[in-house]
Parts: C-alpha cells; sequence; structure tokens
C-alpha cells in the first residue's frame, strides 16, 4: 500500500437545473428560458390539479352530509 494521499479534484461551486439538471451558476435557478417555462407549466397543472382535488373533496362531504340530513328526517 501506498502512503501517498490521493488528491481529489475539488468542484466548481454550482446547483443544477430544477428541470434538465444540467450544472448551472449558484445563483441561477434553470439552465435555460424552455426549462424554466416547462417548470412555470407543471406547476399551473399541479395547481389546478389541487383545486380539482379540493372541489371534490367537498363535493363528497357536501353530499354525505345532505344524504346524512335527509336520513335523519325521514327515518
Amino acid at each position: 500500500m501506498s502512503s501517498r494521499k490521493s488528491v481529489k479534484p475539488r468542484l466548481v461551486d454550482h446547483r443544477h437545473c430544477r428541470v434538465c439538471g444540467k450544472a448551472i451558476p449558484p445563483k441561477e435557478e434553470f439552465c435555460s428560458p424552455e426549462c424554466r417555462g416547462k417548470f412555470e407549466e407543471a406547476r399551473e397543472r399541479e395547481r389546478k390539479a389541487r383545486r380539482m382535488l379540493y372541489i371534490f373533496y367537498g363535493l363528497i362531504m357536501a353530499s354525505l352530509l345532505i344524504f346524512l340530513l335527509l336520513r335523519a328526517f325521514t327515518g
């Protein structure tokens, strides 16, 4: 065994693009306007899907409440 220490090269400070994963400067979030656009579109789709899920849950709860109230008054 060698008593020499292996020298590891130091990586330059960097981040990775939130969409494609390319290395970018530390102060940037995206590597290109296309990646920023893709990220914004995905975030908007997620926001709409979450909103629809809340509406669906609300409708289910309202229908259950109506069903229980009608059953209590007719039974």
